[in-house]
């Protein structure tokens, strides 16, 4: 590994696809698995668990799928057990998030659950010392503002039959919650992701309805009952970040979006500039799909909408758009920009792409562009290897602190080997990733194409007091020690790792 890498990548991601003879059927339906590589002094080492959920324990104990997916797969027991049950699990399969010395597994249909950073076991579902209400939920795509050195995120949740609730929160280094505020929208929101600027949160609303009937009736799942109307406006919902001015929503032609790249304002003009990948189809719709197959067997990824990462300036003082420039026009997703440049101007972004050019496709490779010279730089693996999200990883300096430039680091993923079912952590230059990974290091299991991760600059573990630290939360579970109620308690073996 090379020596300027220094700290610990997490990630989380879908990975556990059957339930006794229960098949899931969508892949963003899997458990969450969260994975780790600490890199130290040239080594890293390697560990990954499943988030043991209260569904996941239930489920393995009874050994069948008791809960209704979001996506495509019903509860185990035919239609009579699928009506009037609204009831469905708490993946943790999608993001996590380190803060104030915590580490939390995220989905966005649910509260956080607290993870042991070391050992990767499992405390339990938390209210983050009681900022999450009963009903609260709390999204996998949070931002941390590196000025005013804060954690930001958000929720999303239908209310009623034609309207929606978006909560923001913002909390400070030590996790106290600075800020909530809860706002009404018109509409069913299917908001995933989110971009702040110095002021604002900025959220993409797509145009989408959703049919109570057949979702009541267990005729179909969530997802399946939502339907994309690209003729109806999207909406920017810029909400300001002080708690006291109005919110503005501003209308824009339909689309839809998962991931937003960045965003920043303007100094002269006020302006906010909101980067995302986007398409002018929903990348959710899965009509008629085929139950008796997971739906990666009979994906063709050809045929699904084509995306394009696009810049928008919007005006909040107006309410309207004021412009939009393409700026990648072929396929890519998970875009990824230097932590230190989140909510500020930036030039880098780094995304994964597929290898096609004229339409979508599966994602393999790694693009790399500068937005000021649109410039763009390359790799792909071989054809049966696939790249996982990339991650920011700043480059460690002589003197112990960090790089700030903005490409002076590295990407950290981990690449997929189809053919032979093996896994890889892999590092590249973050300044020429076209050359291809400066490190590779086989890993013991294979890790599915996985969801989100990020980078924890110098913080490491003891990989002796991390088993140990296993060993004693599998203890712990087997006796039910190890509760969590309403906030940030636990085990209390963090005497572990201080």
């Amino acid at each position: 590994m090379p020596t300027a890498s220094s700290g610990t990548f997490f990630k989380n991601g879908h990975a556990k696809f059957e339930v006794g003879e229960d098949k899931i059927l969508h892949p963003f339906e899997g458990d969450g698995m969260v994975s780790a590589v600490t890199i130290a002094d040239g080594k890293a080492f390697f560990r990954n668990k499943f988030v043991r959920t209260e569904g996941f324990k239930r489920e393995q104990k009874k050994g069948r799928v008791l809960y209704r997916g979001t996506f495509a797969t019903p509860k185990s027991g035919g239609i009579l057990a699928n009506i009037f049950n609204t009831e469905s699990k708490n993946l943790a399969n999608t993001h996590v998030l380190y803060w104030a010395n915590k580490f939390f597994a995220l989905y966005e249909a649910g509260k956080p659950y607290k993870v042991d950073p070391a050992s990767l076991s499992t405390f339990g579902e938390s209210t983050l010392g009681g900022a999450l209400k009963k009903q609260d939920w709390f999204a996998a795509h949070y931002k941390i503002d590196p000025k005013s050195k804060t954690l930001l995120n958000f929720s999303s949740k239908a209310q009623g039959l034609d309207g929606s609730t978006i909560t923001t929160y913002e909390f400070d280094e030590e996790f106290k919650l600075l800020q909530r505020r809860d706002i009404s929208i018109p509409g069913w929101s299917f908001i995933h992701d989110m971009g702040i600027t110095e002021n604002h949160f900025v959220l993409m609303q797509p145009p989408m309805t959703f049919d109570v009937v057949p979702f009541l009736l267990g005729q179909k799942c969530a997802v399946e009952c939502s339907e994309f109307q690209p003729t109806q406006p999207s909406m920017f919902h810029v909400i300001p970040r002080d708690g006291k001015r109005e919110p503005v929503s501003i209308p824009a032609p339909g689309h839809f979006v998962f991931h937003v790249g960045n965003a920043f304002e303007e100094p002269d003009t006020g302006y906010i500039v909101f980067d995302q990948v986007e398409s002018s189809e929903s990348l959710l719709s899965i009509d008629n799909i085929d139950k008796t197959k997971p739906l990666w067997e009979t994906t063709d990824f050809a045929k699904l909408a084509r995306n394009t990462f696009k810049r928008y300036k919007l005006d909040p003082k107006t309410g309207r758009v004021v412009g939009s420039t393409t700026l990648y026009d072929r396929c890519s997703e998970f875009p990824v920009v230097n932590p230190e440049f989140v909510g500020r101007p930036y030039r880098y972004v780094w995304s994964s792409i597929p290898p096609t050019t004229k339409t979508n496709g599966a994602l393999q490779g790694l693009l790399k562009m500068d937005l000021e010279t649109s410039e763009r730089w390359t790799w792909f693996p071989e054809e049966y290897e696939f790249l996982s999200e990339a991650c920011y990883a700043p480059r460690k300096l002589a003197d112990g602190s960090f790089s700030k430039e903005e490409d002076d680091g590295f990407i950290v993923t981990y690449l997929l080997n189809g053919r032979d079912m093996k896994s890889e952590f892999v590092v590249f230059d973050a300044k020429e990733i076209q050359k291809g990974p400066i490190s590779r290091v086989p890993l013991q299991d294979f890790i599915p194409h996985g969801l989100h991760g990020t980078f924890v600059p110098g913080l490491a573990f003891d990989l002796d007091k991390a088993k140990r630290a296993s060993k004693l939360f599998t203890m712990a579970e087997k006796n039910k020690w190890n509760e969590v109620k309403s906030d940030f308690s636990g085990l209390g073996a963090n005497f572990l790792f201080e």
